[in-house]
């Protein structure tokens, strides 16, 4: 019995550092992202007047994406919560977000709107030379 709760000890603290991982990669890829775009904006804000909507439209997407991780951090630190407790809730939406079916999705979808935007803007540079 011991080896078991042990292994399942392991398990969590493997998809501790995991879901770490991924959750810093896509804070870093979304805000450095947004970081180079206000560089390359300012760069190209008086030379290139036709590319400043899609500039702007890929740091949309990049913060829509910020907005996504950081809800996702929320709401698994709260279903980590209930978790230890031991209280799950009674409300259906929120025994939803306690089996991690928001918070994985949302992380999904900022990493597609950080690819989005990155290829938005590649297809826009793309067509303006």
């Amino acid at each position: 019995m011991k080896n078991t709760t042990d292994n399942k000890i392991r398990i969590h603290e493997y998809d501790q550092r995991e879901v770490q991982f991924t959750v810093r990669l896509l804070l870093v890829l979304n805000g450095g992202g947004i970081v180079a775009l206000f560089g390359f904006l300012g760069q190209t804000w008086n030379t290139i007047p036709n590319i400043r909507r899609s500039i702007l439209i890929s740091i949309a997407l990049m913060v829509i994406g910020l907005v996504f991780i950081t809800l996702s951090s929320i709401i698994r630190l709260r279903s980590m919560h209930w978790h230890l407790m031991g209280k799950y809730p009674k409300n259906r939406l929120l025994r939803i977000f306690y089996h991690h079916i928001l918070y994985i999705h949302l992380r999904t979808l900022s990493f597609l709107l950080f690819c989005s935007a990155v290829f938005y803007l590649i297809i826009k540079i793309y067509s303006f030379t």
